[in-house]
């Protein structure tokens, strides 16, 4: 008798749309207890049984590659799942030398004429330099990517050449009924290459599948309830305070759209006051909002370890599609230092309510730039994006003229010289930065955060969101971070917004103590703020 596949994706129906497209690229992307490596480890034991059979010997001939960015991940997740769904007990023992694999033959029912199997599962791990080899020269009809937005680009789309190479008309009479490559994995950040590939530029022969949030953020709706605030779901009322809970000062609640609940390990019912949706409540708890957001909810962004910043900000708030105004200045925030390669620039204005716009940056190419470079490429996106508008007083970190007096007056200058109304910002400590930059964020003007930031800022966005961070200590017990935000990528342009804003006046409380005092340890640049 041949072996067949018996599984319920009635609470997965994501999944099963994702399984039976015949696509040549899929990649499926959920949030963690979704059900995807399951799904994808009975499509490939599905595709194998699906094989045109061999009419040399009627057995089905199939060959796969299950590729995890790490041997560790491959062995604790990726062959866990596989092993728990075809035992070795039941189904043919599975090598765990290198190169590891599984072959399972099973021969035709002479009886029925039911075409026999012969799969030969090989798993790669790519920290490997022999397996990273083997898998460029390999020779298969279907290669899975478990968790895949830890694979290399180069390597993804190196597989798709690999594939559709057995069975062949010489060894077996027979081609590949289907060959191609899949992929599961958690949201990558919106600078990664299935972003860009499922939200933007969509590319013909790859497909997307995204499944539902496991746990949707409510609010409290008077004489109602709490009610969902993802657009996406808005007619979802809970009732039940018992299965809300609060998280990175929000509130959520299992989504009851989420798929595989019912798979799901439950806690005993004195652990458990979440119902069968406990698993995700029973999780958030404790996490930062990135991390739910990511793993939890399953959407594109950033996931960073360490302590964010600026806990504060709020991307469904604070991001929003603003438009300039032309009869207000443009002013900026620089950080550049002294004899840095990193200069990064915001480009503001502010509202006469108050209200700051932040409408452009200017961030560093990873090999750095130089000062002159970068201010020929500010004079570009001014007239590029502002064009016919003011542009205001420009504010820069002040500790450049403290540590090299000769490039501090170099670097002044030259903005001057290139029509800018250049001035050192008024202290370089980095808690004013910070507080000036929190400041508006804690203020609602007509509705509105005090500090709104246009999408184009992706760099300013993703270091608000915790790109940003006090890096974590290592220590046992308790979680400890350094004192003083980690120099990043993401640093220097949230560096240049502080500057921007503390010369407003935002971090005037934290410059000055109480009856007016200035707080000690500051360094003051010698010059007036024009924002007073």
């Amino acid at each position: 008798m041949g072996y067949q596949v018996k599984s319920d994706f009635t609470h997965s129906p994501t999944v099963w749309d994702f399984m039976k497209s015949d696509a040549g690229v899929r990649v499926i992307i959920g949030p963690v207890g979704s059900g995807k490596t399951y799904g994808c480890c009975t499509e490939v034991m599905r595709r194998a049984l699906m094989q045109e059979p061999s009419p040399k010997d009627n057995i089905r001939y199939f060959k796969a590659a299950i590729v995890r960015n790490t041997m560790p991940q491959l062995k604790r997740t990726t062959m866990e799942t596989w092993l728990s769904l075809f035992p070795e007990a039941e189904i043919g023992v599975l090598r765990k030398t290198s190169p590891i694999a599984h072959t399972i033959d099973l021969p035709p029912n002479e009886d029925t004429k039911e075409p026999g199997l012969h799969l030969q599962v090989d798993f790669f791990a790519l920290d490997t330099e022999n397996d990273l080899k083997s898998l460029l020269s390999y020779e298969g009809t279907m290669i899975w990517f478990n968790e895949c937005r830890e694979i290399p680009k180069k390597i993804f789309d190196g597989a798709t050449d690999r594939v559709g190479r057995y069975p062949s008309m010489a060894k077996g009479g027979v081609m590949p009924t289907w060959h191609g490559v899949i992929g599961d994995t958690n949201p990558p950040d919106e600078d990664h290459w299935i972003y860009k590939f499922h939200m933007l530029d969509p590319q013909r022969g790859y497909e997307f599948w995204q499944q539902p949030p496991g746990v949707l953020e409510v609010k409290v709706v008077e004489d109602l309830g709490w009610q969902s605030v993802d657009p996406a779901y808005p007619n979802v009322v809970i009732t039940d305070e018992k299965i809300v809970l609060r998280a990175a000062d929000k509130l959520w609640v299992t989504n009851p759209f989420a798929e595989n609940i019912p798979f799901l390990p439950v806690e005993k019912k004195g652990d458990n006051p979440y119902g069968l949706g406990g698993y995700y409540l029973k999780r958030v708890s404790g996490k930062e909002y990135d991390y739910i957001r990511g793993y939890y909810q399953g959407r594109y962004g950033p996931v960073f370890d360490g302590k964010p910043v600026i806990p504060g900000f709020d991307r469904n708030l604070m991001v929003q599609e603003i438009e300039y105004d032309s009869r207000l200045p443009l002013v900026a925030g620089i950080d550049i230092g002294g004899g840095t390669l990193s200069p990064a620039a915001a480009i503001a204005q502010r509202h006469p309510s108050g209200l700051w716009l932040v409408l452009a940056e200017l961030s560093p190419p990873a090999e750095g730039i130089g000062l002159y470079e970068f201010v020929d490429q500010l004079n570009y996106i001014l007239a590029d994006v502002f064009p016919g508008v003011k542009m205001g007083r420009v504010y820069g970190d002040p500790a450049g003229m403290d540590r090299d007096p000769l490039f501090a007056h170099t670097m002044f200058t030259h903005l001057q010289s290139k029509g800018f109304d250049a001035r050192p910002a008024p202290t370089n400590d980095p808690r004013d930065r910070i507080e000036s930059i929190k400041a508006p964020m804690k203020r609602l003007i007509d509705g509105k955060a005090g500090l709104i930031v246009h999408p184009r800022c992706k760099m300013l966005i993703r270091g608000l969101l915790g790109g940003w961070r006090y890096k974590r200590v290592q220590s046992t017990g308790e979680d400890r971070y350094v004192d003083v935000p980690s120099k990043n990528q993401y640093s220097h342009i949230c560096d240049a917004l502080g500057y921007l804003l503390q010369s407003a006046g935002e971090g005037r409380a934290m410059r000055r103590g109480e009856g007016g005092e200035r707080s000690k340890g500051a360094f003051r640049a010698k010059t007036a703020n024009p924002f007073s």
